[in-house]
Parts: C-alpha cells; sequence; structure tokens
C-alpha cells in the first residue's frame, strides 16, 4: 500500500481469492465494476501459479488494439485510474495450470452500507 500511495493511489481495502483448478480459469472480455472504488480506481491482480504461466489480454474499447501479457508465478497485473473504462481485459481459453488468483481492490469505505441501505428501502414484493 505504501508504494501505491507514494504514488497518489488509493488504499487497497479489499482482497478476493479465487482458485482455478488446472484446465479451468477462462474469463471473458469485461471491465471491472468499479463504481465503489471512487474517484481514482486501483485493482491489482496477484498470479500464484508455480506449475506455469498464463496470458492476459488487454483489448482497447474503441480501437479494439489487443495486448497480450504473460503472466508468471508472483507477477501483478496493475489496474489503475482509468484503465477499466479504456481497456477490457480477460484470461483467454488456452491449456492452463492450476493458479490462484488474489485481486486486491480499493473500495471506498461505506459503500457496501449505502448499498445496503438501498436493498432494504426497496419494496421486495412488487
Amino acid at each position: 500500500n505504501s508504494f501505491f500511495s507514494s504514488h497518489g493511489l488509493p488504499y487497497l481495502t479489499a482482497c478476493l481469492l479465487n482458485n482455478y483448478e488446472q484446465g479451468g480459469g477462462r474469463i471473458v472480455w469485461h471491465h471491472d465494476e468499479v463504481r465503489a472504488h471512487g474517484s481514482c480506481p486501483l485493482v491489482v491482480s496477484v498470479t500464484l501459479s508455480p506449475e506455469g504461466n498464463r496470458l492476459f489480454e488487454f483489448r482497447h474499447a474503441a480501437s479494439k488494439r489487443q495486448i497480450s501479457l504473460p503472466v508468471l508465478h508472483g507477477s501483478a497485473v496493475v489496474m489503475a485510474g482509468r484503465t477499466q473504462v479504456h481497456w477490457q481485459h480477460r484470461l483467454p481459453c488456452t491449456p492452463s495450470p492450476h493458479r490462484i488468483s488474489l485481486t486486491f481492490r480499493s473500495i471506498v469505505p461505506g459503500y457496501e452500507d449505502g448499498l445496503l441501505g438501498i436493498l432494504k428501502g426497496m419494496d421486495h414484493c412488487q
């Protein structure tokens, strides 16, 4: 967190752990949901995969230009600022080793509480 904050980025406040079995873990083109991330979203994905590497692909929303990055064991992909607005990302369908993904996010404190308040106020019987 000190590295990111020294570069004007928010603290990482949440972590999602995903366990992808060998041959699994394909993720289609998408943007992450970043409304909960405030004005300067930060998403850091760390890959733990000692058995092999994966590809992480980006596609520009307007031009459709694609970039492929090899994701090595212990490496991190950092998506900050408006990256999610201008680029989609995916893990293509390729033979893949077992992999654990740790995705750290900068969730704005209280965001979930605000959503919960909205949901509590809704009439779910309509």
